[in-house]
């Protein structure tokens, strides 16, 4: 195989390929990157670690079709330092070796054997629909918070994907916490979906690599769901397994409503993260929140560090409270916040707290567990 392209232009394809690469595998060609001269002007690349795996099409001048699956550090280290210009890649079909050549130079790369390197299999593509992906990196960006690292759980380890009604959502959760966010999809689905789990792995891939004012489109299968833009597609093991019954936890009522600034309320919750973060006294970082009137009394300590009493004004609605948090998941979720004002909605001071922004289009909402003692 031979084709010839710019610097440049090969380097970006093989950064996006490089978030699929296998890092540790017993598989060496799944270290690489796969190339396949497709037309005269078409350059396909390939890689995956068999959990998600990314496609995508390149320009470039072909002068003799083929394949070949190159290593991907040692490809992508070499293209980093080669001069911005045209290149040649060659590849004979008896030799294992990958010749680039660049002004007068050239540079050979060891490959891989091409039947080695295998792919996520075919999708189903009956089931399908399609969402903006803006819209789509927002309501991944917003649940990203409470994505679960607990390996022994592995049906948190990614987000629930429903669409009911023609209304599309995701849900996480750690168990301590957990996020969902809504939207009505512009075109109206009349497919039938099951829930789904995708790893969170790759929805952080995808917000990623996709650009905005893209169309994306979504195809869904009972093992593999895969996004597709004009000349992207990435692929993903669905995992196995029940999400938890989310619907349950939700309170559906409240004792106390509080409407808050949001960027004063995040700040002062951050100085009283700074004094509750030593470890050795506090493993929780545990804050405490007092609603009184229309104030809330902001206080943490550390023998170590010091103490906080910070004041702010709020509008409440209901009944004092006096309620504990983990401090730094409550900046998590502010700093998210995208409106002025932010709602917290309480039930004592042993069941979760609801934030959620107040006037927004989208409909997002997250739980949080308070801290007892």
């Amino acid at each position: 195989m031979q084709f010839s392209i710019d610097t440049g232009s090969l380097l970006q394809a093989s950064q996006i390929m490089s978030r699929a690469v296998s890092s540790k595998t017993t598989i060496p060609a799944l270290t690489g990157i796969y190339f396949e001269c497709i037309n005269e002007n078409t350059l396909l690349l390939k890689a995956t670690d068999l959990e998600i795996g990314i496609e995508h099409t390149v320009s470039a001048k072909v002068e003799e079709t083929g394949s070949m699956v190159v290593p991907a550090k040692y490809l992508l280290d070499i293209l980093r330092k080669l001069p911005n210009t045209n290149i040649t890649l060659t590849k004979k079909l008896d030799e294992n070796t990958l010749q680039i050549n660049y002004r007068e130079s050239h540079v050979n790369l060891n490959t891989f054997p091409v039947d080695q390197f295998s792919f996520l299999p075919g999708i189903n593509q009956d089931r399908s629909l399609t969402i903006k992906s803006d819209i789509l990196a927002t309501m991944i960006k917003k649940i990203s918070i409470s994505f679960s690292h607990d390996i022994s759980r592995p049906v948190l380890n990614g987000a629930l994907f429903e669409l009911t009604d023609n209304m599309l959502r995701f849900v996480s959760s750690d168990t301590y916490r957990l996020s969902l966010i809504e939207t009505v999809l512009d075109k109206v689905s009349e497919e039938e979906f099951m829930p789904i789990i995708i790893p969170s792995k790759a929805l952080i891939e995808l917000t990623r690599l996709i650009d905005k004012d893209e169309t994306i489109k979504i195809i869904i299968d009972n093992k593999q769901a895969q996004f597709e833009t004009n000349n992207l597609k990435i692929g993903v093991r669905l995992i196995e397994g029940k999400f938890p019954s989310y619907k349950n936890v939700i309170p559906t009522e409240y004792s106390t409503r509080i409407i808050a600034d949001t960027k004063d309320l995040l700040l002062s919750i951050e100085r009283a993260t700074v004094i509750s973060s030593d470890e050795s006294f506090n493993k929780t970082c545990t804050i405490k929140l007092e609603f009184m009137d229309n104030t809330i009394y902001i206080n943490s300590y550390s023998p170590s560090i010091g103490q906080l009493h910070d004041k702010l004004l709020i509008n409440k609605e209901g009944e004092d409270i006096s309620i504990s948090f983990n401090g730094n998941y409550l900046v998590d979720i502010l700093k998210i916040i995208d409106t002025e004002k932010v709602i917290i909605e309480l039930n004592g001071n042993l069941s979760p707290g609801i934030i959620k922004p107040f006037g927004s289009t989208i409909n997002y909402l997250s739980l949080i567990l308070p801290v007892r003692g």
